[in-house]
């Protein structure tokens, strides 16, 4: 594909995004509630620049121009960044507002509170290994914090919070079927990162 091709294909991507913006800032609304005051705007412009920055330029235009699902994906993506304690969006903008009252290490050198040096029993012969390579529960630990935001989210879920398909469903209003489908390529993804184990 030529810079040519690319650039055309960006400009339809960005009339799209024109062409659906008072939309798009509605669902942000809607998907913000109350809060929107405090982040919505941030969120749907959040949003755009992970699809626009983070998808491959085919992709973008395929759900944008070629199936014209960009409401979808953007209401699905919101969405998804506003409920889990884990996404990018969260990590950015969030979890400084849930944290704002500050608390630092510094308030409490003359407490009750003070940290400890902690000395572990257990020496970790492998410490200069990367996580990916120490052992098959390490590599997925690791191979978890590198899948898309989404995935991450589906493993957290389905795994280590131990809900069923149903209630992943229910809570991101996605169908079940979608889940299960994409559970399977998270699944697939872990063991490709994670190989050398023979899992």
């Amino acid at each position: 594909m030529t810079e040519e091709q690319k650039e055309q294909m960006r400009i339809a991507i960005n009339r799209k995004i024109e062409q659906h913006w008072d939309k798009l800032v509605k669902d942000s609304k809607q998907v913000s509630g109350y809060n929107y005051s405090q982040y919505g705007e941030d969120l749907l412009m959040f949003c755009i620049s992970e699809f626009l920055t983070k998808k491959d330029i085919t992709y973008q235009y395929k759900v944008a121009v070629t199936d014209d699902k960009l409401l979808n994906y953007m209401g699905r993506a919101m969405s998804l960044n506003i409920r889990s304690s884990n996404s990018p969006f969260y990590l950015k903008y969030r979890r400084d507002m849930m944290n704002n009252r500050g608390t630092y290490e510094a308030e409490y050198e003359n407490s009750a509170y003070r940290t400890v040096d902690y000395q572990p029993d257990v020496i970790d012969e492998d410490f200069d290994l990367d996580k990916k390579h120490k052992s098959p529960v390490d590599c997925m630990e690791y191979a978890v914090g590198q899948l898309d935001f989404y995935y991450g989210a589906l493993i957290n879920k389905y795994y280590y919070q131990k809900y069923t398909i149903k209630q992943i469903a229910e809570y991101y209003e996605i169908p079940k079927d979608s889940i299960q489908n994409d559970l399977k390529k998270a699944r697939k993804m872990l063991r490709q990162h994670c190989n050398h184990f023979d899992i």
